[in-house]
């Protein structure tokens, strides 16, 4: 039989963008890993096994995002790196890597407003989705 396996693409792409030594083809395999996620790893399954495998998928779909964000922004494409930062939020609200990148793409822009306001929606999603306050540290800028 011929098929083919998401997860083991998934893996495929993000391995190899991990070993590349050229930045651009770094960006093209984690885009074309994170683009095969449209949703929690079988979502509609409640087995221990797969809610296991689920929460590692998760984790490791988080972090590829966040590599591919931080890769655009070390190569001046800060809107995209923003809106992948949105994506994982979307997925995660509670991903706070993707808030403090966020947040240090807008320092990069000169944009304090909108460094305040992902701030203030971090604090928000946390106290919301887990109970307490945020506790992330503003270390790369003062904020007034």
């Amino acid at each position: 039989m011929d098929f083919e396996y998401d997860v083991e693409a998934f893996e495929s792409f993000l391995a190899r963008a991990k070993i590349s030594k050229d930045i651009e083809e770094q960006i093209g395999l984690y885009q074309k890993a994170v683009d095969l996620v449209t949703g929690p790893f079988l979502a509609d399954i409640y087995a221990d096994w797969a809610m296991i495998e689920r929460e590692r998928l998760s984790r490791t779909y988080l972090n590829a995002l966040l590599s591919l964000a931080e890769l655009l922004n070390k190569q001046a494409r800060p809107e995209q790196a923003l809106a992948v930062c949105q994506r994982a939020l979307d997925y995660d609200l509670t991903f706070e890597a993707a808030y403090a990148l966020s947040m240090q793409v807008y320092h990069r822009m000169g944009d304090r407003t909108s460094v305040i306001r992902t701030y203030k929606t971090c604090q928000d999603a946390l106290q919301r989705q887990l109970g307490f306050p945020l506790r992330m540290t503003l270390t790369f800028f003062t904020v007034a």
